[in-house]
């Protein structure tokens, strides 16, 4: 069986939802991309559309992005092996949730892999 990759993207107006800059779908496949040359399946895809993500409590950011939700319920679920993010600054806004996200991914034996400082999966310090 394949290892398996959750997608995380993140923007923070509606407008960056579809520019080139840094947009959804850039995000989205470069993360498609990343898991086809790693052999690796993606399962899903989380997208945060224009939302600041300036949050301290995980759960605050949840009850406002389904986003956040979801991937709670799906690390907990086993869903994944890996949330593949362009960097973790996507995750959130603030250490407190980077680092909640984070520590949920790890704490349900998955790991996230930030394009913008690789490693090899398995190897990340967790």
């Amino acid at each position: 069986m394949k290892p398996r990759v959750a997608i995380w993207a993140a923007v923070s107006t509606p407008e960056q939802a579809t520019v080139d800059k840094d947009s959804l779908p850039g995000q989205i496949r470069d993360g498609e991309a990343w898991a086809e040359e790693n052999n690796y399946d993606v399962v899903a895809v989380y997208e945060v559309t224009g939302h600041s993500r300036k949050y301290i409590k995980f759960d605050d950011a949840a009850e406002d992005m389904p986003a956040y939700a979801q991937l709670e319920k799906d690390a907990t679920d086993g869903a994944f092996d890996a949330l593949w993010c362009r960097e973790r600054s996507r995750l959130g806004r603030t250490m407190a949730l980077i680092h909640t996200v984070e520590a949920i991914v790890a704490d349900n034996d998955a790991e996230v892999y930030s394009a913008k400082t690789p490693h090899e999966i398995g190897k990340s310090s967790k």
